[in-house]
């Protein structure tokens, strides 16, 4: 190999070889606390949904306590319920809780009182005082449970999915201990969704969809019951079977990982399960998205790297043209002197 070949090859290996393996691994401990930090921060983001849907069904725990505790209601409920239809007194009792009650919670879309025997007595939509339901979740679970909080679903009574809050009433009276009739709060469904839109890290409420998280809610039935990039429209009607629905359904365990979500799309995503709810949360986003900024990397990484060979060969070519030069006029020079040149000079 000539000279100048061999200072272009060692110039390219010592400028080639160390830039090549550190970009290599540089690349991979950076895909490596990415998917770290994108973990963590999907992690919190769960959290903080979970954190919040909780929060948002404790207060509604306490708001039916605190209306069946109001004594104007469990009075009336217990005159209707067991002395008759006493029109003034429904008339009273409805208009006491669309006029006090229902400005309480902008979030209730109906609160109304049934019998013992699931008569709705009283309520803030006067249509609905003289509907029998017996069989609802509202009224069979309130005699279970202190109090109950029924799935998100369609209300037969509403024109949008809902959520119902529900508590027996007692009687006031001293030595009575009996019930009197059951009060229910019914929530609009598209507050549970509302939960799912703001910020869960601090106090600035911003929308998930302008950003690149995907959340979800998802029922015991594999069903969204919310979505923040999914219209309330299409709510209950979505069936999804994606690797954290199939995974808690098998083996009761939450998931965190990469895996394909309802579009086909490799996802980072997060599962948490709320066990009152028997819901699960899930907070994902798409993996091309977050190693955007890598790859985008990993190409300036590249036109570098093909830019200091340029560089590299460039300077090769000038060093071994300044070193090979005069051993050339050398070589020349006693070539011809063993040409029987005596006179020829060599500087």
């Amino acid at each position: 190999m000539k000279i100048n070949n061999k200072i272009l090859f060692w110039f390219l290996v010592i400028a080639i070889i160390p830039s090549g393996v550190t970009g290599f691994f540089a690349y991979q401990i950076g895909q490596e606390i990415l998917k770290k930090y994108v973990y963590n921060q999907l992690s919190t983001t769960a959290e903080g949904v979970h954190g919040r849907i909780h929060e948002f069904l404790e207060i509604k725990r306490e708001r039916i306590i605190d209306f069946s505790s109001d004594g104007f209601i469990r009075d009336n409920a217990e005159q209707i319920g067991y002395y008759g239809d006493i029109r003034d007194r429904v008339y009273d009792l409805s208009n006491h809780l669309s006029r006090n009650k229902m400005p309480l919670d902008p979030d209730i879309l109906e609160t109304f009182v049934t019998d013992m025997y699931g008569f709705i007595v009283a309520s803030s939509t006067q249509q609905h005082v003289g509907l029998n339901r017996p069989e609802e979740d509202y009224f069979t679970g309130a005699k279970r449970e202190d109090v109950y909080v029924t799935d998100l679903h369609q209300s037969a009574d509403a024109d949008e999915l809902v959520i119902e809050v529900s508590r027996l009433l007692k009687s006031r009276k001293k030595g009575v201990d009996r019930p009197v009739g059951i009060i229910v709060n019914r929530i609009r469904g598209s507050s549970i969704a509302g939960l799912l839109v703001k910020d869960t890290t601090d106090k600035e409420e911003y929308f998930v969809p302008h950003s690149n998280l995907t959340t979800y809610i998802v029922n015991r039935n594999n069903q969204i019951i919310a979505g923040s990039n999914i219209h309330k429209d299409k709510m209950l009607e979505m069936e999804i079977n994606t690797e954290p629905i199939n995974k808690f359904n098998e083996t009761g365990e939450e998931v965190i990982g990469v895996y394909q979500d309802i579009m086909g799309k490799k996802v980072f995503g997060v599962s948490i399960y709320d066990s009152h709810m028997h819901w699960l949360i899930i907070v994902q986003e798409d993996v091309n998205t977050v190693f955007a900024d890598m790859k985008h990397l990993r190409d300036c990484v590249i036109v570098m790297a093909i830019i200091t060979i340029c560089v590299v060969i460039i300077l090769a070519i000038y060093m071994s043209r300044t070193l090979t030069s005069p051993i050339q006029r050398l070589l020349e020079g006693t070539k011809r002197l063993g040409e029987g040149m005596f006179g020829h000079r060599i500087n």
